[in-house]
């Protein structure tokens, strides 16, 4: 019989909120975590989205446990479990922001900054914290890292490799990566506009996100709360340019059309990041796959910045929130929208019974993840 995977816990640390809840209603209220902050090494400022944090490698791995934490209560998963549970981490720039920390107070490249700056460094830490035992993989794939992790946590459990995965995805605004973009000319001074006509860049923002996904059946044995069916995944590569997008769309648009959703019955929450590109290339898609009604799109990069790596997971806890609560999220940042695209511009009540969280993202790397709402009979009351 056919497996089906479904998500039992969430959590998150982002420019918002600490926890998903305060996340969520951030979202309703309209805030903004994206402020403008001076960087003292860079000795200018940059609008971003920041998280408080001491940029050291156990002030780094307390964040990423507390939202690890988070989504083992949420799923009530007890310590003897986690020591077991199979660990997908995500992430675009891996320990970078602790590695320029500790160069620029050592002035020398040691063996601890070495290690910090491997992507797996902090997934590493992470299961020594969980007793050292967890099987453990580490996905990179720029920004759509995280959702990559979510798809391939699903695909582990459908094949039945394991009955429970924990799918973190984490990144940090590092100086290096702030001044890359900036040299692209793709960062903006102030703040996403996404698909606006006067949009000018993207923001960078700190963020983790962490989902528990798990075999249907094992949750309903064990009485497990459940808050959406992961329903379908899909990842291509366009290999057509190091940073930006094909502007037809192409693999955004099979993306969408391999999880064969209706206007009528989904909507989408989409990684627009504020850059002309980057949002034709998403238009692109959706246009190609719906003619004429389009369904309606959401997206928060302009309330958290652009996460990286951990993007995928943090707009994927407001897609399974958007399922459940049955609250359509705006399509924050946009005043004056340069394409023919269905929004709104205030939460709204909706009877859509799906979502699919789209990431297109540096390099060419396309991904998405469809969510299902699950039957009233499924939930734990």
């Amino acid at each position: 019989m056919e497996r089906k995977v479904v998500v039992t816990g969430m959590g998150t640390l982002n420019s918002l909120a600490d926890n998903v809840d305060g996340y969520w209603k951030a979202l309703l209220n309209g805030k903004s975590g994206v402020k403008k902050h001076f960087i003292e090494e860079l000795q200018r400022e940059y609008c971003v989205g920041l998280i408080h944090r001491e940029n050291t490698i156990d002030g780094i791995l307390n964040i990423l446990w507390n939202t690890c934490e988070q989504a083992f209560i949420d799923a009530n998963i007890v310590q003897k479990e986690q020591e077991k549970i199979f660990v997908l981490c995500g992430t675009s720039l891996g320990g970078l922001s602790v590695m320029e920390e500790l160069f620029f107070h050592n002035g020398d490249f040691t063996e601890e900054i070495y290690a910090s700056s491997q992507l797996n460094f902090f997934t590493e830490k992470l299961i020594e914290k969980m007793g050292g035992k967890n099987q453990r993989l580490t996905v990179s794939s720029t920004c759509s890292s995280g959702l990559n992790a979510v798809g391939m946590g699903y695909q582990f459990i459908k094949a039945g490799l394991t009955d429970k995965i924990l799918v973190l995805g984490y990144d940090f605004v590092s100086d290096f990566i702030l001044s890359g973009i900036r040299a692209t000319r793709g960062l903006s001074m102030e703040a996403i506009k996404p698909f606006d006509v006067n949009r000018n860049g993207m923001v960078l923002g700190d963020g983790t996100g962490a989902l528990i996904l798990e075999d249907y059946d094992c949750a309903r044995k064990r009485n497990a709360n459940v808050y959406a069916e992961v329903a379908g995944y899909r990842s291509f590569s366009e290999a057509y340019h190091l940073m930006v997008p094909d502007l037809k769309g192409v693999m955004g648009a099979n993306c969408l059309k391999y999880n064969n959703i209706t206007s009528k019955n989904s909507f989408l929450m989409v990684s627009s990041n504020g850059t002309k590109h980057n949002d034709q290339s998403i238009y692109e898609s959706i246009a190609s796959q719906f003619d004429a009604e389009k369904p309606f799109v959401s997206g928060v990069k302009a309330q958290i910045g652009h996460t990286l790596g951990a993007s995928g997971i943090i707009e994927g806890i407001a897609t399974i929130k958007s399922l459940k609560e049955k609250i359509l999220l705006p399509l924050f940042g946009v005043e004056e929208c340069e394409f023919d695209l269905n929004y709104v511009k205030n939460p709204v009540q909706h009877e859509f019974t799906q979502g699919v969280n789209l990431s297109t993202s540096f390099g060419g790397n396309v991904a998405s993840v469809l969510y299902k709402e699950v039957e009233q009979d499924d939930i734990r009351v």
